[in-house]
This record gives structure tokens, C-alpha cells and sequence, in this order.
């Protein structure tokens, strides 16, 4: 697939100098505006996506030392961008905007905020405001508690989701906000992201080949196997470039990091045994006894399983679904879900 003007202009105007080929930088990501933006193509729909960093959005008393810090964090290996950190506001206000010409006219999108709470954290008790006006004036809004999010590591909350239609494109707002009049600290944003809309990739492991196929495993990718009742959550074994193999492998050798497997009298004797069992049928599942299944859920869409075939479409056991949207999860109750017993009980 040859570059369009647009992408060999964006390539020659990139913050730091590329070293792969044209499509593999863009796969990748490239950096622009100083470190403000970031640019790919997922490799899945072959759509233009986006990250704007939190230095490109307007920030309620951001310039304010008083109130927010403005920190370097590594990106990649060789990438530092700002983020702002929250130390103390009542009247909170984080927005941002961007030209949806920049996307793919015909697919459907979403804008994500990357968020962290720090450990220390106050002033969350009530729900924050998520908005997103789309170019015709359409609103999406809706609340969401960070009280109960997990301390110290990145998560993503989805603030709207929409398509691009080639004669409706303009610019949309997204922001979070919350104007109750009590002390806010330990907040960090990264910036927000807006990929085609996230994906759950799903790979009917049928063969010993299918062990051999090439994955990447974002750091907030979920990985699920529901023939053994394995749910990892997002954040968990962070992220890989690795096969199907290497990533069961990796499983376990995590298990056998948390919960030993050499409990000793840590445990009682049954919880003992239903490790041992789980132990025995993850590692099962690289005989190909039986076919068993691997799906990676990912918000931000930057998870993928390398396909057997020259066209994704013809590998019939790999299929790339779209996300059900926040107004969906809300119907089924899935939004107010704890699952803190997955999260402790798999993390690594």
C-alpha cells in the first residue's frame, strides 16, 4: 500500500527521524508538533488514528504552578512527552479539540482519555463529567466514578464514540470536568486517544502453527481464554511482541510468580489444589488437544494477531469485533463491574 501526499508530508515533518520503512513508521507511530500528537494507521482497518497528548489541551489554571505540574514521561525508548498532573483544584476542566478531516471517511471512531490516579489521590468521591460534541452539535456525555480506578498505572475511559461521514466532517470537543467545590489532587493525563473504534481480536486456536503466530499485546490489552476461565485484566504482564505460544507461556510463568505454586502452608490444601489444576489445563492447551480459543480486548486498539493468510479477511479463524459501546455496557451492567478479585487475584 503506497503513502497519499498527506502521509509523506506528516513523515518528513516528524519530531524525530525515522528509521524503518515509510509503513512500518506509520504503523509504529509518529510523533509531531513537538511531541504534542501522535499518528498511526491501524494495521487491522488501515484507519488514520490519533493521540493528542495532554500538552495540547486547554487546561482550567494549567499554566498555574500553584495547581498543576507539567512532568516528562518516556513515550517509547527514545520519546518524552508532558503530561499534567493534578495537585490540587476545586473547578476541574481538561478539553481539548481536533479536526476529524484528519480521519478515515467512512469508519467509526472513539476518543478515549488516558488517565492515571496517584496513590495519595483525594477529592474523588463524586463522578466526573465526560463530554464529546461532535461537528453537527450532537452531545455525548456521561459520568464516571475514579474513585475505585487502580493507583499509580494508566487506564483509559471512553468519552464518546462516532462515524466519520465524508460531508459532515469538522472539528469535535471532547473534555472531563467536574465543578463541586472540593479539593481535587493526584490526577494525571496523558492525553486522549482517538483510534477506529477498540476491538476485541479473537483467534480460534485450532493447530500447532496457530501456536507460532506473531502477537502484540498493548500494555492495556485484557487477554481472555474461556475454555479455562482465564481473564486477565487490562495492565496485566504490560506489553508484548510475542506468539501465541510465548504468550501462554508467559501466563503461567506469571501464576507461578504470584501464587508459587510451591505454596508451602500459604494456602489450604483445596485452594492449592484448584491452582494445580489451573496450572495443568493452561499448560494443556499447547498440546492442541482441543480447540481452544484467544482473545485480546483492548480499548485503545493497538493489540494484534498476525493472520496465516495474504488478506485478514480470508483467515476465517481470526476475527477483529468492534467494542460494544459505553451506552451498551451501561444496558448490560457491565460499566459498574468489580472485578478488583480478577485484578488481584492474576496480577503480575
Amino acid at each position: 500500500m503506497g503513502l497519499s501526499k498527506w502521509e509523506e508530508d506528516l513523515l518528513k515533518n516528524a519530531d524525530a527521524v525515522m528509521d524503518k520503512s515509510p509503513m512500518e513508521d506509520l504503523y509504529a507511530g509518529v510523533f509531531f508538533n513537538q511531541n504534542r500528537k501522535k499518528y498511526w494507521i491501524d494495521k487491522a482497518t488501515f484507519g488514520n488514528c490519533f493521540m493528542v497528548f495532554a500538552r495540547d489541551f486547554t487546561v482550567a489554571w494549567g499554566s498555574d504552578k500553584r495547581y498543576w505540574d507539567w512532568p516528562s514521561i518516556k513515550e517509547t525508548s527514545e520519546v518524552f512527552i508532558d503530561v499534567a498532573e493534578l495537585l490540587m483544584v476545586c473547578w476541574l476542566s481538561v478539553k481539548s479539540k481536533f479536526d476529524t478531516a484528519n480521519l478515515t471517511a467512512g469508519m467509526n471512531y472513539e476518543v478515549v482519555f488516558v488517565m492515571m490516579i496517584k496513590e495519595n489521590s483525594r477529592g474523588w468521591s463524586a463522578p466526573v463529567t465526560f463530554t464529546l460534541i461532535l461537528p453537527n452539535g450532537n452531545k455525548q456525555q456521561h459520568e464516571e466514578s475514579l474513585l475505585k480506578k487502580p493507583r499509580s498505572q494508566w487506564f483509559e475511559i471512553q468519552v464518546g464514540e462516532f462515524m466519520v461521514e465524508p460531508k459532515n466532517d469538522g472539528i469535535i470537543e471532547f473534555s472531563l470536568s467536574k465543578s463541586k467545590e472540593n479539593w481535587k489532587t493526584g490526577l494525571v493525563v496523558k492525553g486522549g486517544a482517538i483510534p477506529t473504534k477498540g476491538k476485541k481480536v479473537t483467534l480460534i486456536v485450532r493447530n500447532v502453527n496457530d501456536l507460532s503466530r506473531d502477537v502484540i499485546k498493548s500494555d492495556t490489552a485484557s487477554v481472555k481464554i474461556p475454555e479455562i476461565d482465564l481473564e486477565l485484566a487490562g495492565g496485566t504482564l504490560g506489553g508484548l511482541v510475542i506468539t501465541v505460544e510465548g504468550l501462554v507461556t508467559k501466563i503461567n510463568e506469571s501464576l507461578e510468580r504470584v501464587h508459587g505454586f510451591t505454596f508451602g502452608d500459604s494456602l489450604d490444601e483445596d485452594r492449592r489444589s484448584k491452582w494445580l489444576d489451573f496450572k495443568a489445563r493452561l499448560l494443556k492447551l499447547l498440546n492442541i488437544e482441543e480447540t481452544w480459543t484467544l482473545i485480546l480486548d483492548n480499548a485503545l486498539e493497538n493489540s494484534f494477531i498476525a493472520p496465516t493468510t495474504y488478506d485478514i479477511k480470508d483467515d476465517f479463524q481470526l476475527t477483529f469485533e468492534y467494542e460494544r459501546s459505553w451506552e451498551h455496557n451501561k444496558e448490560l451492567g457491565l460499566n459498574d463491574m468489580d472485578t478488583s478479585f480478577v485484578d488481584v487475584a492474576y496480577a503480575s
